[in-house]
């Protein structure tokens, strides 16, 4: 349980990173856009934190109600509720809203400033679409689960942020994109 909380946590993490690595590049192109990727992407990391400390809360409360007995703890079974919900929410409908956001401002920015090919910010722009109806949907069903519409839906946007991370990592941004905003730069000075 705590090897899955730190791994929830690192991808908390990894997703705010993502905007706050990417801020310096964007900020060229938009401040505001990219200040804001990076403040949605940073709220979908604080829920993800709190939708972790609400699994490790309801793991403090198993092993309370264990050492308790067979006479138990008489609100436990209400608290482990609310706490599942608090982590199905925060995960399921508000955390993936906030990280939609969040990639939707640094996707269009991308694609407007042609820092990578298009075929790849367009992907993650429909990827998001398709994420923000598969949140909605979960939200209406209560269907956070793996084997969900849910999931399929956000296959798109789980595989083109990984195939981002490899572009960048190889190829980087788009060199004449990065060279007519320094050339902007130097004629503004």
């Amino acid at each position: 349980m705590v090897l899955t909380a730190l791994i929830e946590f690192v991808g908390g993490a990894t997703g705010a990173g993502i905007a706050i690595a990417l801020f310096p590049v964007l900020r060229k192109h938009n401040r505001a856009v990219a200040l804001g990727s990076v403040a949605a992407r940073t709220v979908s990391a604080v829920l993800v934190l709190v939708a972790t400390l609400a699994l490790l809360v309801l793991f403090s409360l198993s092993s309370e109600v264990v050492a308790a007995g067979s006479a138990g703890l008489p609100s436990a079974d209400t608290l482990a509720n609310l706490l599942l919900a608090t982590r199905e929410w925060a995960n399921g409908l508000i955390g993936p809203l906030a990280f939609a956001l969040g990639a939707f401002m640094y996707y269009c920015l991308l694609y407007k400033a042609r820092l990578i090919p298009r075929w790849l910010s367009g992907w993650g722009i429909v990827g998001i679409g398709l994420g923000v109806v598969a949140t909605v949907y979960a939200g209406f069903t209560q269907e956070f689960g793996l084997a969900t519409v849910n999931t399929m839906l956000n296959i798109p946007i789980g595989l083109q942020e990984m195939v981002l991370a490899v572009w960048l990592i190889a190829k980087g941004f788009s060199t004449p994109a990065l060279a007519s905003v320094a050339a902007t730069e130097e004629g503004a000075a």
